[in-house]
């Protein structure tokens, strides 16, 4: 199945499966709070979901590279507001960040610093949502076109200053 996720009970009817996963998806859509009310939409009661997502990783796939995640950011997506509650959360891996040398001339005092290169959250459906819910002006003509623009060869060789 080919089609716009923001849309998903377009394609597929209401409490249609038992489990959702996404990994590496969340940071190239437009709007993911609509995602994960579409999510809640077409899964039945009680069923789990797992989403794994960058917190520190650069831009790549552009132009359609829109977000970052931290497990409290991805428990807030996939929490009561969008109908779930999180059952755990947490980093994939550590990395540390080493700020671009220019960048560090106006801050010296900044170190370098521990990150996750990834987080996850681990949730389950509780409730249905009002599809007003979670409102945002997603134009699906507009978000096809950007999708036909995502790039096959991905990842930038180096950021412009």
């Amino acid at each position: 199945m080919v089609g716009d996720v923001h849309q998903l009970s377009r394609f597929f009817r209401g409490g249609s499966f038992a489990a959702a996963f996404s990994a590496s998806l969340l940071e190239h859509v437009v709007a993911p709070w609509l995602v994960a009310a579409e999510i809640n939409v077409v899964l039945e009661l009680g069923a789990p979901v797992l989403h794994v997502a960058p917190t520190s990783w650069p831009e790549h796939a552009m132009p359609n590279d829109f977000w970052r995640f931290t497990a409290d950011g991805l428990a807030t997506l996939f929490g009561p507001a969008t109908g779930f509650e999180v059952l755990d959360k947490g980093a994939v891996s550590h990395l540390r960040l080493h700020p671009d040398p220019r960048w560090r001339r106006d801050h010296l005092d900044m170190p370098t610093m521990a990150a996750s290169d990834q987080s996850w959250v681990l949730a389950r459906k509780v409730s249905e949502i009002d599809g007003d819910a979670l409102r945002w002006p997603y134009d699906p003509v507009e978000g096809e076109r950007a999708a036909k623009a995502y790039p096959v060869d991905g990842i930038i060789d180096e950021v412009k200053w």
